[in-house]
């Protein structure tokens, strides 16, 4: 089943609300969010964004999971043939889209839809995967679980997988990638607190510790190495951006807790909210103060 904990992190759990706009104006520049939900759904998440602004993500109605691509208005269900449950979780310039999908055992596989066309991603030796990132040129990121339920980051580029594990964590999922081979992700440390990192092609990776939180998941990273994700205090999870400036804050306007899982170039981000009805919803938010 799917049992990773990566894989469960903020997987809370909604009905179908008609998009909603939200703008206010803040100190720098004024942001807008926008709710989106696939009609008929349960619950539904926003995971990742390209420069022309097709969305995609993951929905649950009366039928199951499906992944979706949102593109100027109109929904699109994903299911990978002869799956149980999809999750669609990036896309790049050319529409091309990873996630995971379980099959009729409940084991968890990546894969890349490509021109219409599925292909499976599983790392040798994986028993869980998922792919979380793709770049424009094709290169994906993503984790795996091993047969000891360890769990590996991975970039797989040209057919070669290459392992990204944080030195000495407890588990490290990788979540995105730009085109400048720069991967953002989760990892445990010792005291198996959650931490955000980032790693660029020379293999030096850096710590992400929003000040003050309790854990930080670094989600997305576009080419301008604009950073996204997640924090937690005592009491609810927040949204991050992480910029030259250094870190701004942000929460879906009303929500307990907000997701960040994905940004594209020109600084549009997606994610997933609690709503104050108790359900998850995905969201849309442009025109941030980095947003530009």
């Amino acid at each position: 089943m799917s049992n990773s904990r990566f894989a469960v992190r903020h997987r809370r759990g909604i009905p179908w609300l008609p998009i909603v706009l939200f703008s206010f104006s803040g100190a720098a520049a004024a942001q807008s969010y926008t709710t989106v939900d696939c009609p008929g759904s349960l619950f539904t998440q926003a995971h990742g964004i390209n420069d022309r602004g097709e969305i995609v993500g993951n929905c649950d109605d009366a039928s199951g999971g499906h992944g979706f691509v949102l593109w100027r208005g109109a929904f699109t269900l994903i299911d990978a043939p002869n799956a149980t449950l999809t999750r669609s979780l990036g896309v790049n310039n050319a529409g091309d889209v990873v996630g995971r999908y379980e099959d009729a055992d409940g084991t968890s596989h990546g894969f890349v839809l490509r021109h219409g066309k599925f292909q499976t991603i599983d790392p040798p030796g994986s028993t869980f995967t998922s792919v979380k990132g793709i770049d424009d040129l094709g290169r994906v990121a993503g984790f795996f679980d091993d047969a000891d339920g360890a769990s590996h980051g991975f970039l797989l580029e040209k057919g070669v997988y290459t392992i990204l594990d944080v030195p000495h964590a407890n588990g490290t999922a990788a979540n995105g990638i730009n085109d400048l081979r720069h991967v953002v992700g989760l990892y445990f440390d010792a005291s198996d607190a959650g931490r955000g990192f980032l790693t660029k092609g020379n293999g030096r990776t850096v710590t992400i510790d929003f000040p003050g939180a309790e854990s930080t998941e670094a989600a997305g990273i576009n080419v301008l190495g604009q950073i996204v994700g997640d924090w937690d205090d005592a009491t609810s999870e927040h949204g991050f951006l992480m910029t030259a400036r250094g870190f701004e804050s942000f929460d879906f306007p009303g929500a307990p807790d907000t997701t960040p899982f994905g940004l594209n170039d020109v600084g549009q981000i997606v994610g997933g909210y609690l709503g104050t009805d108790g359900l998850i919803h995905g969201f849309l938010r442009t025109f941030g103060w980095d947003g530009r």
